[in-house]
């Protein structure tokens, strides 16, 4: 989950089948588009951006629009009106319905159920350490499937959809195939709108590195750091190597936002254009803010992020002063005079897999101190190097063969199907808790010519979790976002008192099965 993930008001999910019931399965399809709800439904449930409920019958859908006989309940799922309904597709934010069948996975439903008493059990002893998360995507590094980034961290509502390019370092393909797994690991609705790979040419012994506003950079060579002084002292062994081995100190105790620096050192370098590459991810203290301010927003997170998702101006400028009142990891390079000037921030959200940022430095074309300046404890560094830049690069976009369900469920093998079309819902693949998807890419002929690159782009809604609901406060909820500075003091001891604990919850309470 990222940083402010997403305030959104979804009621949770809570029509579990009873572990007596039999073999009776009911199946729950969701949708951005009533042309892929199976038409022999009985009932239609239709959501609204602004947090209403449609629910149908006799209904059917004829040239965009949506018409049936039922009732419409408000965002507390009061009833407004019934009578007969005909509503624009375009007015609604997910379809769902449910259908009965026939099915022998009793035994399975038991052991989804078990799986959510342990998750809830956990999630009740530390509720602002649940895990969370856009979109997950796993590719094999030679040895086994292993975590390579997260996608569009930041896209917590349909109106802030957006793209988001991860570089695959560590992916090995098998020849000229890449197999790429998209998972739904958290208690979120995910509305994926599609999925590429974007392969770089590059010379022998070069590498390629992105900027964060999409422009690619072939390096001719890479420098690591001969110096690495942070807050702990001596931080050189865990920068040098993309390894999962990290930087990182403890928060400050009065102040979420007090800066730490972590100051580098490189060997002589010749004249040239030079980036600073940063390899790292956010620590927790974003997810522990972003789900406390769920808890005092309570039952009316709804109704502010309707406000957000409508582009109400006050507060759109309230939650962008929020959102910024942390910081991101800017890089700082010392010019031949001692002066020192920023040369970019890295603000990618999200708490689960490192990227890689290029930051072009244009202070000096012989760069040889860099200053790293973060809220301390806020961020993890994986790996710094200095690029030695030989010029951009284009891309070449590549678009899946194959997408199936892992329980081997082929959904196209059409490559022009799935290109990236974000004015089209109809091509969005809404995904749930548990669910898994494999995305199957062809690469160019030598594919170790090329450097890879993920491509993601879609939203997701949070689900409100019943445990957040203890802390609603709705006086402190106005002073948590209005007064960000102030939050990051008032809010530094309640972290510090789950900071150790913060890392392991979160990643232990994982939904890591397919629980449909």
């Amino acid at each position: 989950m990222k940083p402010f993930i997403s305030l959104l008001f979804l009621c949770l999910f809570s029509a579990l089948v009873g572990l007596s019931c039999g073999p009776s399965k009911v199946t729950r399809t969701q949708s951005t588009s009533p042309n892929f709800i199976p038409t022999d439904a009985e009932y239609l449930k239709a959501y609204t951006p602004l947090g209403d409920l449609y629910i149908l019958h006799n209904w059917h859908v004829d040239s965009g629009r949506v018409r049936g006989v039922g009732v419409r309940l408000d965002k507390n799922r009061d009833t407004l009106e019934q009578r007969e309904f005909d509503i624009s597709a375009s007015d609604v934010s997910l379809f769902e319905t449910n259908t009965n069948g026939i099915s022998s996975a009793g035994s399975g439903m038991a052991i989804v159920l078990v799986l959510h008493a342990i998750l809830t059990i956990y999630c009740i002893e530390n509720p602002k350490a649940c895990f969370g998360s856009c979109p997950t995507f796993y590719a094999s590094d030679g040895r086994g499937e292993k975590l390579m980034a997260e996608g569009f961290s930041s896209s917590i509502l349909p109106k802030l959809e957006a793209e988001d390019i991860d570089a695959l370092p560590r992916a090995v393909p098998r020849g000229r195939m890449l197999d790429i797994t998209m998972k739904n690991e958290a208690l979120e609705t995910h509305v994926v709108r599609a999925v590429d790979l974007m392969a770089v040419p590059h010379d022998s012994g070069t590498r390629v590195f992105k900027t964060d506003d999409g422009i690619f950079y072939e390096a001719s060579s890479t420098r690591k750091p001969t110096k690495a002084v942070g807050l702990n002292g001596d931080a050189l062994a865990s920068l040098r190597l993309f390894d999962g081995v990290e930087y990182h100190s403890k928060t400050d105790s009065n102040d979420l936002a007090k800066k730490e620096t972590l100051d580098l050192e490189f060997a002589p370098t010749e004249n040239g254009s030079y980036g600073m590459v940063i390899g790292c991810r956010q620590a927790f203290v974003s997810t522990y803010l972003f789900y406390q301010g769920m808890s005092y927003l309570g039952r009316q997170a709804g109704e502010y992020l309707s406000l957000l998702q409508n582009g109400d101006s006050a507060m759109t400028e309230t939650f962008d002063r929020f959102r910024s009142a942390l910081g991101g990891v800017e890089a700082w390079a010392e010019d031949e005079n001692g002066n020192w000037k920023k040369e970019g921030e890295v603000t990618e959200m999200g708490p689960i897999a490192s990227d890689i940022h290029l930051i072009k430095i244009t202070s000096t074309n012989r760069p040889k101190h860099i200053r790293l300046v973060m809220p301390q404890g806020a961020w993890r560094i994986d790996y710094v190097a200095m690029a030695k830049l030989a010029g951009e690069v284009t891309p070449i976009v590549l678009h899946p063969s194959l997408r199936k369900h892992t329980r081997d469920q082929i959904l196209f093998s059409d490559t022009s199907r799935w290109a990236l079309r974000p004015d089209n819902l109809s091509d969005a693949l809404v995904t749930l808790p548990g669910d898994e998807y494999r995305y199957t890419f062809k690469l160019p002929e030598h594919p170790e010519r090329y450097e890879l690159f993920l491509r993601s782009r879609g939203y997701y809604l949070e689900w409100m979790r019943e445990d957040w609901l203890r802390d609603e406060d709705p006086m402190r909820a106005a002073l948590f976002f209005l007064n960000p500075e102030e939050t990051m003091r008032d809010e530094a001891g309640r972290f510090k008192a789950v900071e150790e604990e913060m890392e392991t919850e979160f990643w232990r309470t994982k939904i890591s099965h397919n629980i449909q």
